[in-house]
């Protein structure tokens, strides 16, 4: 919980959490079931994942069952199929450019801290 601002103390909970500050007023934090990954090993935050939604659109065909989550990836990656399809979703809806090339040769979606999609 490090911020670049010396303004501001840092904190961090271990085995807890302050409920005044996560989640709106009157509400619950969900918690859910973390799955294995094929080894039956339970190495990464992995959940399951039903279906692949962006706003009110729905990714037919998906062959993504699980999806990790890590507040501290720089990457999310995805099958190539799945990643076309909401891509040409983000274009559509945000009317803009939906992919650029990195060095990598993948193709990757530019997120900007004032955007909202």
């Amino acid at each position: 919980m490090i911020d670049s601002d010396d303004s501001f103390d840092s904190k961090i909970t271990i085995g807890g959490y302050n409920s005044e500050k996560f989640g709106a007023e009157d509400s619950e934090l969900a918690w859910h079931d973390l799955k294995p990954n094929k080894d039956g090993l339970f190495n990464h935050w992995r959940l399951d994942m039903t279906e692949l939604t962006f706003g009110e659109y729905k990714i037919k065909d998906t062959a993504i069952t699980s999806v990790i989550v890590d507040s501290g990836t720089s990457l999310l990656l995805m099958p190539e199929k799945e990643f076309k399809k909401l891509m040409e979703l983000i274009e559509y809806k945000a009317d803009i450019p939906y992919s650029l090339t990195n060095d990598f040769g993948l193709q990757s979606f530019p997120c900007f801290k004032d955007s909202t999609y």
